[in-house]
């Protein structure tokens, strides 16, 4: 795993608590406890989830501990590391280690997926999920599908424009096949990563609730926009929608996008419907030049083009795949033959 900057060490962190276990030393584990919750900056892949202090601290001593700090073992014990050792950790003082358990067992880490707990109660074991582990570990530029569950969208060469379209939250982009919905889905969400849902192989797993959670978590450590298929009817899906919702609510840069031809009976999450229909002139124009060779046609011509043959994005390019298959730099006759 590389390097995480996280503001603090965690590992000294560790050091305190084992001198507080070893020689009852309160008075530096609270300094370091405090000193820690104060500095916690999350690296830039967590920061993305916007975790509270407390949270982040209790991340960073879970990936400490996963690295093999040799004071893991005394910490936890045979029980391993469990939300009270976080508790007792993350609360010097005694008297705030009740609140500090409530919020742990009640928080983002376990709501999100972020750490999972096994089997018990009290001391139920933690461990780091696998996609956090999985995103952390990767390099620059690296993503993991997550069992090949989201396809992330190549955008086109020259994405354009086609329309005003929201910036976050849920909304359906409905047009006709060849409306050109992906590449303007692209085009709205500029370097944002998009990821298109696998639905087919989605429910083919147990537990589609806690699939979608690390889903929705894979989405923000990447901070991109989720897309859900059309064949998938997402009003139906009842025991999702308020995830997706909560989700939306909670991470106003993120997008839960719904392609399709016709919209549906929009739940609350999906309450924006921007349909696409044949291209304006302009648009038109545009995205013949962005088909064509630069220096093929004026721009006259592919003007005269766009208004003479109102077609939809994907009709224009299967004309323009004929036209280039016959010559290399077509003219416009070519285009209108």
């Amino acid at each position: 795993m590389h390097d995480l900057d996280w503001g603090f060490s965690p590992a000294a962190l560790l050091d305190a608590a084992l001198a507080l276990i070893e020689h009852g030393d309160e008075d530096s584990w609270a300094a370091a406890c405090r000193a820690a919750l104060d500095a916690v900056q999350a690296p830039p892949a967590l920061a993305r989830l916007g975790l509270p202090p407390l949270d982040a601290a209790a991340l960073a001593l879970a990936l400490t501990l996963e690295a093999g700090h040799p004071a893991g073992e005394t910490l936890c014990g045979e029980r391993g590391l469990g939300l009270p050792v976080l508790a007792q950790l993350l609360s010097p003082d005694a008297a705030a280690y009740p609140s500090a358990l409530a919020a742990l067992a009640d928080g983002v880490l376990l709501r999100r997926r972020l750490l999972l707990a096994g089997a018990g109660q009290d001391w139920a074991r933690l461990r780091l999920s696998p996609q956090l582990l999985q995103q952390l570990a990767a390099g620059p530029g690296q993503a993991h599908d997550l069992n090949r569950l989201l396809q992330r969208l190549a955008a086109p060469a020259a994405p354009l424009p086609r329309g005003d379209f929201p910036q976050g939250g849920g909304w359906q982009l409905t047009g006709a096949a060849g409306s050109g919905r992906k590449s303007a889905l692209l085009a709205a969400a500029g370097t944002t990563p998009v990821y298109l849902l696998n639905s087919e192989r989605f429910y083919q797993f147990d537990a589609p609730e806690e699939l979608l959670a690390d889903l929705l978590t894979f989405v923000d450590l990447n901070h991109g926009w989720l897309v859900w298929p059309d064949e998938d009817k997402l009003a139906r899906q009842t025991s999702l929608l308020p995830l997706l919702e909560a989700w939306l609510a909670g991470h106003p840069g993120r997008a839960l996008v719904r392609l399709a031809e016709t919209p549906e009976q929009a739940p609350s999450a999906l309450a924006v419907n921007c349909a696409l229909g044949l291209p304006s002139e302009q648009e038109a124009a545009q995205l013949w030049r962005a088909m064509l060779p630069p220096d093929g046609i004026a721009a006259a011509d592919l003007a005269a083009l766009a208004r003479q043959f109102p077609l939809l994005p994907g009709d224009m390019r299967r004309v323009a795949s004929a036209a280039l298959a016959d010559k290399a730099t077509p003219d416009a006759a070519a285009l209108v033959a």
